[in-house]
């Protein structure tokens, strides 16, 4: 079966509404042929006029069913791959719940019960134990959800150093793996920057009233 191209939009209604007005003529024209003869009612003009020619009219309305069938044909393979990969998706999620209780089964085997109760206290002061907190579904889970916040807690402290590097105070080279004193040394300066800011607002106001003085 051939894949179906999830790169074209379905049909509009507005063409599909043009398409079945386009097989209705075919159906009246086809009629009115049948019921005066050929001889009578089939006509053909030059030049060729669409909207009165019998053979035109004709062809227009199996040319519009020609595209409706393409685009079932089309929806049809569409719906076809999409349940093929929900059931390929729906097979590896169940593997993926099999193999968690398989390992769970296995890591409670492994531990005593008293060490297995031990992990689980610790993973959950790590994670709390109200369902709100997303823990709770067991070691593997919980270890699942650790490496997870782990990750985002890395992704977080990228974004953090690339914005202590932003402004060019430091190098890249300046700012290692721990950036908690670098952040702390640059609000100094910043800190420091806002103080002699006020300052110098502070005497430009009290130049400004001392001209408003002289003037008055």
């Amino acid at each position: 079966m051939a894949a179906a191209d999830q790169s074209v939009e379905p049909m509009t209604s507005e063409h599909l509404a043009e398409l079945r007005e386009r097989i209705q003529r075919a159906h009246t024209e086809l009629g009115d042929v049948c019921a005066e003869g050929p001889s009578r009612r089939f006509r053909m003009t030059v030049p060729a006029d669409p909207g009165r020619d019998s053979d035109l009219i004709i062809t227009a309305g199996l040319e519009a069913g020609d595209a409706l069938l393409a685009e079932v044909e089309r929806l049809r393979a569409r719906a076809l791959a999409d349940d093929l990969a929900y059931k390929s998706m729906l097979k590896r999620a169940e593997k993926a719940r099999a193999d968690a209780n398989e390992l769970g089964a296995q890591l409670r085997l492994s531990f005593p019960p008293g060490l297995y109760l031990e992990i689980q206290q610790v993973l959950d002061r790590a994670l709390g134990t109200e369902e709100k907190d997303g823990a709770g579904a067991g070691i593997v889970a919980d270890v699942a959800l650790v490496v997870d916040r782990l990750a985002n807690a890395d992704e977080r402290l990228d974004l953090a150093r690339t914005a202590l590097l932003a402004d060019g105070y430091f190098k890249p080279e300046e700012v290692g793996p721990d950036i908690a004193p670098r952040i702390v040394e640059r609000l100094a300066v910043m800190r420091e920057q806002i103080d002699h800011l006020q300052a110098e607002l502070t005497d430009a106001h009290g130049q400004l009233a001392d001209a408003q003085e002289v003037a008055q």
